[in-house]
């Protein structure tokens, strides 16, 4: 999918996809969840779809039984060979994760179906193991992470050093407009996350999607009609914050903004609702004087027809024979 800057468009750029997380747990199935399944169909289907990932380069872990030792050593075969296979391309990295999120320990935890009621944390995936793959094999990729699941901005600070996370939580929704225009969007990092590090994330019964997802997918898939053509990050989670409560607003965030914010310079996102050009109006051919008054005014009687012409005449002649027979009735 081309993608632009906000100035001059980037080379030619290739995607690849990682999709995490479950709905349904064998092993621990109090956090078993429907609408997270569909809410991972959803997500994998717009950006295979609409962003255009060639399928060897989508890794679906979703629901899958591996243990988290393994599904780290698929991600990072995974981006070992995107990375190796693109080498001159500009490339995008798209992370996403669908279920629950546990804090245990002072330590963020991503649940997968492998998870084991008994010894959730260590039957589960860390964060911080994730992030460090993710940044050690795609360093000079441009890495966005969707996480949607409880407590999700807890992630965060894998993706930190320890003395600017402080600095980044500061930041979080700010549409910084930067000073510098910058060409090449070539690395770099962006985290939206579904909630905040305090929030559990919510999937009512009655919705089919999580309530994050649904708002998320409806921008992507319908747009909004005050958006440009192509959508930043940051363009489409200020709607998404719009349609959401105040107790539920997504956490956006660039914790590696050093060549550029991704989060709000690069425009990923077609918009369906883009307003077209209007086409200049037809010139309409003037008409002439006569045809112009005889629109504004009433129009004149029609004339006579051929019916009514011998009705008259007949009339008359009827006129004259009474005329006639009077005259020879009357006495000399």
């Amino acid at each position: 999918m081309p993608d632009q800057s906000l100035d001059d468009g980037p080379p030619e750029t290739k995607s690849c996809l990682i999709l995490l997380g479950a709905g349904i747990y064998p092993h621990d199935s109090k956090l078993d969840v429907k609408s997270v399944g569909a809410s991972a169909i959803a997500l994998k289907s717009y950006f295979l779809r609409t962003m255009r990932v060639a399928r060897e380069d989508f890794l679906d872990l979703f629901e899958s039984s591996s243990n988290a030792t393994a599904q780290l050593k698929d991600v990072r075969l995974h981006l070992t060979k995107f990375v190796t296979k693109t080498d001159g391309y500009q490339r995008n990295v798209f992370v996403i994760y669908a279920g629950h999120g546990l804090v245990q320990g002072g330590s963020f935890y991503l649940a997968l179906a492998s998870t084991e009621a008994e010894d959730e944390p260590n039957s589960s995936l860390s964060v911080a193991a994730l992030a460090s793959v993710i940044k050690e094999r795609a360093a000079f990729a441009r890495r966005f992470v969707i996480l949607d699941c409880c407590y999700a901005g807890e992630a965060l600070k894998a993706f930190l050093a320890p003395d600017a996370f402080a600095h980044a939580t500061g930041r979080v929704f700010e549409n910084e407009e930067a000073p510098v225009k910058i060409k090449d969007l070539k690395r770099g990092t962006t985290i939206l996350c579904a909630v905040d590090k305090d929030t559990a994330a919510q999937a009512p019964k009655e919705l089919p999607l999580t309530m994050f997802s649904k708002a998320f997918m409806d921008v992507l898939n319908r747009g909004h009609s005050d958006l440009p053509e192509m959508m930043t990050f940051g363009d489409v989670v200020g709607v998404v914050a719009n349609r959401l409560p105040d107790d539920l607003q997504p956490f956006l965030v660039s914790p590696d903004h050093t060549r550029g914010n991704l989060a709000y310079m690069l425009r990923l996102f077609p918009n369906p609702a883009a307003s077209r050009p209007k086409e200049p109006p037809r010139e309409q051919p003037e008409l002439p004087r006569k045809s112009t008054a005889w629109v504004v005014e009433d129009p004149p009687p029609p004339p006579p027809t051929r019916h009514w012409r011998i009705i008259v005449a007949l009339v008359v002649i009827i006129i004259i024979g009474l005329i006639l027979m009077r005259v020879m009735s009357s006495p000399a």
